[in-house]
């Protein structure tokens, strides 16, 4: 939407478009892509087919809007607990047992979260304009990872001669290689994963303590 849309809207305009977003959210995180009900969206905003469609142009609209701002609040609380982790953590030491446990923490999440994640990206391929709002959040993502990395860099956790996009790249790749698993017949346990990413973590990318 452009800015001269945003400025034309009607005072009530906004929280509706918000509050049937927000629901739609609800929904596909529920019931999936493949089993999205817009009459459950409808009933949970108290607003009507017309109404919804003055907000979004069509379906398709509405659940690509829910699956970008899915991704955007995602990446908000990924990036928020990881800075708060290297702003709080007092030394190297406390850094790794911070690491470790935000890792544990991340590795329960469920796996439908990681698959919408892949979903939305893979479908920002094949929709121009989808895939241009997927993608924006996408680069955010990468330069929040960057700026944490730096930041932990600064306060000597992290080498300082690494490139900050490598480790900021190989973070969302152990993200994406976890979906792999979760296909196989035989997966590893949430608690394997979070060990094995934060062995390779703090090998590849930590300062040496010794």
């Amino acid at each position: 939407m452009s800015r001269r849309q945003r400025l034309e809207r009607t005072p009530d305009e906004a929280p509706t478009r918000e509050k049937v977003l927000a629901e739609a959210m609800v929904v596909l995180a529920e019931d999936g892509f493949d089993r999205f009900s817009v009459q459950r969206v409808l009933d949970g905003a108290e607003i009507s087919r017309a109404t919804l469609y003055r907000h979004f142009s069509d379906v398709d609209g509405l659940i690509e809007a829910a699956m970008v701002e899915t991704f955007r609040q995602q990446v908000d609380v990924y990036l928020g607990v990881s800075r708060q982790l290297v702003e709080e953590s007092t030394d190297l030491q406390s850094f790794r047992q911070g690491l470790k446990r935000l890792l544990d923490a991340f590795s329960e999440l469920p796996a439908q979260v990681r698959v919408q994640r892949a979903h939305t990206l893979v479908l920002g391929t094949s929709r121009p304009q989808f895939g241009e709002a997927v993608a924006a959040v996408q680069e955010s993502l990468t330069d929040g990872w960057e700026e944490v990395i730096r930041s932990a860099q600064g306060r000597g956790f992290v080498r300082k001669e690494l490139d900050p996009r490598a480790p900021a790249v190989v973070i969302q790749a152990f993200s994406l290689g976890r979906i792999i698993d979760d296909a196989a017949a035989t997966r590893m346990s949430n608690a394997s994963w979070a060990q094995i990413f934060f062995e390779f973590f703090d090998r590849a990318f930590l300062v040496n303590s010794d």
